[in-house]
């Protein structure tokens, strides 16, 4: 059961797709899948995919597979989601959905998969950007689907790029593995096989192991239960034979064979530790060279040496004999021409020990240092390419120095090189066990070692992607005498025209040579160490993502998605011309892109505004010929002619047009066309004007509804033949995992549905019955006077493709629905039909509405599940009102406030007043006033006008609430006649301020200004001075005098004589404006204290 997040990603996709996503499926007995007519099988695939385009984008493609009538390969887009899958769990469950959603154009049921591996692929490295792969092994009942995977491609942000697979389509999670035929009699059917066609007697056998198989009958690959028994022969002397056998597990009769042991002729090759990739010959003698991931082993433990040959016994003391084998984490290397090498060495120091082994040359010894060198260097390669790659991790056997010669070979367990002679080297070196070890590595990536070249091809790809030469077995057989080159010209045959060249090897070369060219021409562009960078990463890539084991197109194709770094292939990838050039040297295909594409178009929803304009956006690109010349919505009214608007560039892709408003009642479809500077032109729906985008103007009238909440109503059902098994319940979905039902666990409204099978007591599944011609019937609805009747409702329905099984929605006996005649309908979520009935529904007293089923022999599903049911109308749209705006204010504490809206459009009208966005309470009239404003009160005021057809809201009105004017007070002046004085006062409050100075309350002209400077003062200006501060929110007078002095005199002092010794004395008498000071002089000089 899954977790609750899961869980809930499960209801997060399913609920993205808004429409319907019919499934491919076909009836399948327990013999497999039935071949579909040859004439529907491509238009069907077509049909499918035109579809997904119109919901996910036009760069959505589609690798149709002729040999199962289905689709292999959907690619070239990014499938959004709601949401971003994190760890492992979240990814398989993703890829579930991704498999169901695709399962139209695949055929493959996402319920036949098994959960396998979760890969990320650091596709930056090669200037693409990272990306994951998440695969699942086909299989039923815990048997394996022979070659049988799926494979689904996300990017970072968890958008599905891919769907690809290479299992078979229709396979029922109810396919028959139940044999006939015991493993040991199939043993011995494969025996007598492998005797009567090699003259060999068996000397090992493996198996048998249950499989489904996939041979072709005569053309399109079948399910098969078979029996899979590996039959071998051996001499001893280096000769091997080896076939894998299918053997069909009801009927005993041999359904497949596939060679077990890959041989690579004219092969040998000899070597210790011998440099660079040439052979061991005298003429390249032996070098000490790192032994990487070699365990040695001591009295005092145990060590493995790294990448570069380095050990370190941990705990060990100095001195400590190590003895040391070609023996280690990723190779196992035995000598079949005598005892393995061993050595012994004293390691006297606690570090900087060197151990030379091999020391003395040794044909035989080198052939040892060499596989297991060679395929340590393998392991290094993978992980240095990407270090999340553990493929390469397991410990390889390689028996060398085998007593023959001129070969080498793999058999499924082991590789295997021969010693030298007949003109040939020892054939463990280099580029030979890399070679041989990349067949290990076809089985490891689960593409196989296929006879169509191929497995040898991908061998040779392994072996000069590690060493960056083309070359492999370079002088196998003498100087100059190699076994192959990647710099060939053999060309592709063409898809399904696999093994032309009639030997695996040869057939290989157009394989090895399409991405060798591929690579150089990455080198070219790049520079040599960034080009080699991005040829790595993508094979890498390619290993990890998909399971291709032909040499077929999709090759290059599933290279291109790797490459693509923004989930259209339609405008190109990073190292398109690279790879598709690369390949096409070869002499497979260009990959023709898309002209122009079209996608992301807007869904307009239905409104009942006749207004518009309706804008419509759409992501538009002219990939091979820009600029657009043209970009055009166009758009009908009512079934009428098409009208065009143009559409204008907004930024990046997006281009928007606008369709003007359309009166009410109408539906309205559209679609967008674009056309480049060569007169290419694309749509979306990519099939319009066949497929439109629609929407409704107007407003919905419901003539009649139901929605099974208080019983049946009137509602029957019953049967023809078979099981009648419709019920009304709000127990439903309870018993999905017994089969195929996919029943909803919730109603769409409400809590009851009508279903058939809703699987939740006794022995219903969920799904419904064989042979069944079942119905359920509403009671009669009277639509008199009623126009424009259009049938709504909420479905979810799985059934089998109408071929099969029949879904069927009649109005009075008449079909006005049925699912699709090839493809299986499977309904991910609740669903909203739309049928317009009116002809049969307008008017009529009398309408019964029936939803039927009825199935064959075979393959059942769900069925029927029905909620909310409706006949509706399209009436003219109820317009809401409008009103103008009220005015901004503002007012002064205290003082009152009005705010007013003048409605308009089809009364009555409420009004409801509101403060900042807050209701206030008991403002309800067009009019609104505060009779004594106070600070508070200030804010945004609006008013939401309503009608029948809903409320309209004024902008808003802003009230400002003022200050009172205040002034600073006057200071009271002095002056004497002739001098000056001045008066100033400070503002407050709510300006603007105006001054007017008054004297003795008279106005003094032109004093205005917030101060009155007075100068030449003179008796007659002594009095009280005011100013009049008038402000917003009133005015205040502040006040001051200003007291004119009275000039000082004195009197003469008296002129006096005396004699010597005698006194004198002087007096005044002042007057004036006292206090007075006085100073007595003599001769003009003042008398000190005097």
């Amino acid at each position: 059961m899954q977790s609750s997040t899961l869980s809930a990603i499960a209801l997060l996709f399913a609920f993205h797709s808004t429409t319907p996503t019919p499934d491919l499926g076909g009836s399948a007995a327990a013999s497999g899948p039935q071949a579909r007519p040859d004439v529907s099988e491509y238009a069907r695939v077509q049909r499918e995919l035109s579809v997904w385009r119109s919901r996910h984008g036009s760069s959505w493609q589609a690798h149709f597979d002729h040999e199962t009538g289905w689709a292999q390969f959907v690619y070239g887009g990014a499938r959004t989601l709601d949401f971003v899958p994190h760890g492992d769990a979240e990814h398989f469950a993703a890829a579930r959905l991704a498999l169901l959603e695709t399962r139209p154009l695949t055929g493959v049921d996402a319920n036949t998969l098994v959960d396998d591996a979760v890969a990320f692929l650091p596709l930056s490295l090669a200037g693409s950007t990272d990306k994951l792969s998440v695969q699942f092994r086909q299989a039923v009942g815990g048997v394996p689907v022979v070659h049988g995977y799926a494979t689904v491609l996300f990017d970072t942000q968890g958008r599905v790029l891919s769907v690809d697979h290479t299992g078979l389509p229709e396979l029922a999670p109810d396919f028959d593995v139940t044999p006939t035929l015991s493993g040991a009699e199939a043993v011995d059917v494969a025996a007598q096989t492998f005797a009567g066609t090699t003259r060999l007697a068996p000397t090992r056998i493996v198996g048998p192991s249950l499989v489904i198989a996939q041979p072709k009958a005569p053309k399109l690959r079948v399910a098969r239960l078979a029996w899979q028994v590996e039959v071998h022969w051996e001499d001893g002397r280096g000769g091997a034979e080896g076939f894998v056998y299918w053997i069909d597990a009801k009927s005993g009769a041999v359904v497949g064979k596939e060679a077990a042991v890959h041989h690579d002729v004219s092969g040998t090759v000899n070597a210790k530790a011998t440099p660079g990739f040439f052979p061991d010959a005298g003429s390249n003698p032996e070098t000490s060279q790192p032994m990487p991931y070699l365990t040695l082993t001591s009295s005092q433990g145990n060590a493995t040496s790294d990448v570069n040959g380095n050990f370190t016994i941990v705990g060990a003391t100095a001195p400590v004999t190590g003895t040391f084998k070609f023996v280690g984490t990723y190779a196992n290397v035995t000598n079949q021409a005598g005892a393995a090498y061993s050595l012994s060495q004293s390691l006297p120091a606690s570090s900087g020990n060197s151990v030379v082994m091999n020391n003395t040359v040794s044909d035989l010894v080198s052939a040892q240092a060499n596989s297991f060198l060679w395929i340590g260097k393998m392991r290094a390669w993978t992980r240095s390419v990407n270090a999340a790659d553990a493929t390469s991790d397991f410990l390889a056997t390689a028996n060398v120095n085998i007593g023959n010669s001129c070969n080498a070979y793999y058999d499924g367990v082991s590789v295997n090189f021969y010693q030298s002679g007949g003109g040939c080297v020892n054939t463990s070196y280099s580029t030979v066990v890399l070679h041989e070890m990349g067949h290990w590595l076809n089985t490891k990536y689960l593409s196989g070692n296929g006879s169509d070249g191929f497995g040898e091809g991908n061998a040779d790809n392994f072996t000069t992607f590690i060493t960056d030469d083309p070359i492999v077995g370079v002088n196998f057989c003498g100087t100059g005498c190699n076994v192959r080159d990647a710099n060939n010209n053999r060309q592709f045959c063409g898809d399904g025209n696999g093994g032309c060249y009639g030997e695996v090897h040869a057939d290989g070369e157009v394989l090895m040579g399409a991405m060798w060219k591929v690579r150089t021409r990455l080198k070219n562009a790049y520079g040599s160490a960034l080009g080699i960078q991005k040829a790595n990463t993508l094979f890498n890539g390619w290993m990890n993502g998909y399971n291709d084991g032909q040499i077929q197109t999709i090759v290059r194709t599933h290279w291109l998605v790797l490459d693509d770094d923004d989930g259209n292939i339609d405008n190109g990838t990073p190292n398109f011309v690279h790879i598709d050039g690369g390949f096409h040297d070869q002499g497979f295909p260009n990959y023709t892109i898309a002209a122009v594409s079209v996608s992301g178009v807007t869904q307009l929803p239905d409104t009942q505004s006749s207004v518009g304009p309706y804008v419509v956006n759409a992501n538009v690109w002219a990939n091979t010929n820009p600029p657009l010349t043209v970009a055009e919505v166009k758009y009908r009214v009512n079934g009428g002619a098409f009208s065009s608007v143009g559409m204008s560039f907004v930024s990046g892709n997006t281009w928007a047009g606008s369709i003007p408003g359309i009166a009410s009642p109408a539906k309205v479809e559209y679609y967008v066309t674009a056309t480049d500077s060569a007169a290419h032109t694309a749509t979306s729906p990519s099939n319009a004007p066949t497929s439109l985008l629609s929407f409704k103007v107007g407003t919905e009238v419901v003539y009649w509804s139901e929605g099974f909440e208080s019983g049946t109503n009137g509602w029957t059902h019953g049967k023809s033949t078979g099981t009648d098994d419709w019920q009304l319940s709000s127990q439903f979905g309870g018993n999905g995992a017994a089969g195929e039902s996919m029943d909803p666990s919730s109603a769409y409204a409400g809590t009851n549905i009508w279903g058939t099978d809703l699987g939740f007591t006794g022995t219903w599944n969920g799904a419904y019955t064989d042979n069944c011609n079942e119905w359920l019937r509403s009671p009669t609805i009277n639509l008199s006077g009623k126009t424009g009747c259009t049938l709504k409702l909420a479905r979810w329905l799985t059934a089998e493709s109408s071929q099969y099984d029949q879904a069927r929605i009649k109005v009075n006996g008449t079909t006005v629905w049925i699912n699709d005649t090839f493809i299986d309908h499977i309904d991910t979520s609740w669903q909203i039909v739309d049928l317009d009935i009116s002809a049969l529904a307008d008017n009529n007293a009398s309408v019964q509405l029936e939803f039927s089923l009825t199935s064959d022999v075979g393959l059942t599903y769900g069925g029927w599940n029905i909620d909310d049911v409706k006949i509706v109308g399209l009436a003219a749209s109820c317009a809401v009102p409008s009103a103008t705006n009220p005015s901004s204010t503002s007012a002064c504490p205290g003082s009152p406030a009005s705010f007013s809206t003048i409605a308009s459009g089809t009364g009555p009208f409420s009004y409801q007043w509101e403060k900042n966005g807050a209701p206030i309470g008991g403002a309800n009239s067009s009019l609104f006033t505060i009779p004594s404003v106070g600070a508070g009160d200030a804010g945004n005021y609006t008013c939401v006008v309503t009608n029948a057809c809903g409320p309209y809201e004024t902008a808003a009105a802003a009230l400002t609430v003022g200050a009172t004017t205040t002034a600073s007070s006057l200071a009271n002046q002095a002056a004497c006649p002739g001098g000056s004085a001045s008066f100033s006062t400070t503002a407050g409050g709510t300006g603007p301020f105006t001054y007017q100075w008054e004297k003795d309350g008279a106005p003094i002209g032109g004093a205005n200004t917030s101060s009155l400077a007075l100068s030449n003062v003179q008796a007659g200006d002594a009095a009280t001075y005011s100013v009049v501060v008038t402000g917003a929110c009133g005015s205040i007078e502040p006040s001051a005098t200003l007291t004119v002095d009275t000039p000082t005199s004195a009197t003469t002092p008296a002129e006096q004589t005396i004699c010597p010794g005698g006194g004198a004395s002087f007096a005044t008498t002042a007057s004036g404006t006292g206090p007075f000071a006085y100073q007595w002089k003599k001769d003009g000089v003042a008398i000190g204290g005097a």
